[in-house]
């Protein structure tokens, strides 16, 4: 049976990206370039591809918690070519009628993941990395960001817990990258936050 397909909705689109994973709940080529323009950045209208593991994560954040669509805040941003959105490998989002808590929790999970919580401006913020690194951002939009970093213990568990899996870590273009969305993630993000979202829908 062909899994059910993954819509995405950037805020600001006219209308919604929906991707049809294969029978084992994989994305094709076509269903990677579909992503990527749900991802484009929204000043200029360029794209980069979307890692797959990153969009495999948002897919499975919407089986999980079996919402019918995703909402994209923020995708690919160019202007920092140190951030994870710039390359393809970060997303800003929201669930319908999940709280941030709740998706942030189940996120953190996964292994080798980036995963900020953006309470005020009510957002969860999704990277794929070589390894794991939370946070918490209560900055609302158009304020200086005041990331703090949380559970640093769970991070190193959760991703001994994924190697076991047999889950890969993606590898960081820099060795020394780690924290580098955090403090960058929420200056474009909070402005497109989810209370521009239609009827502020949660």
């Amino acid at each position: 049976m062909t899994p059910p397909p993954l819509d995405l909705r950037p805020v600001g689109a006219p209308t919604p990206f929906v991707i049809t994973p294969d029978t084992s709940g994989a994305f094709d080529a076509a269903a990677l370039a579909t992503a990527e323009q749900a991802f484009r950045y929204r000043v200029d209208g360029s794209t980069h591809p979307v890692h797959p593991r990153l969009l495999a994560l948002v897919y499975a954040a919407v089986r999980h918690f079996r919402v019918p669509y995703v909402y994209v805040i923020s995708g690919y941003r160019s202007g920092n070519p140190t951030s994870r959105h710039e390359m393809g490998r970060a997303i800003d989002f929201v669930l319908p009628g999940v709280t941030d808590t709740s998706l942030a929790g189940w996120a953190r999970q996964q292994g080798f993941v980036g995963v900020g919580i953006y309470p005020t401006s009510g957002f969860v913020h999704l990277d794929v990395r070589a390894r794991s690194y939370f946070w918490r951002d209560a900055s609302g939009p158009s304020e200086p960001s005041h990331e703090r970093p949380i559970l640093r213990s769970q991070a190193m568990r959760y991703d001994r817990e994924a190697r076991a899996r047999g889950v890969e870590p993606v590898e960081d273009p820099r060795p020394d990258t780690d924290e580098d969305d955090a403090d960058e993630s929420a200056s474009e993000s909070e402005s497109e936050s989810a209370g521009t979202l239609e009827g502020g829908a949660r």
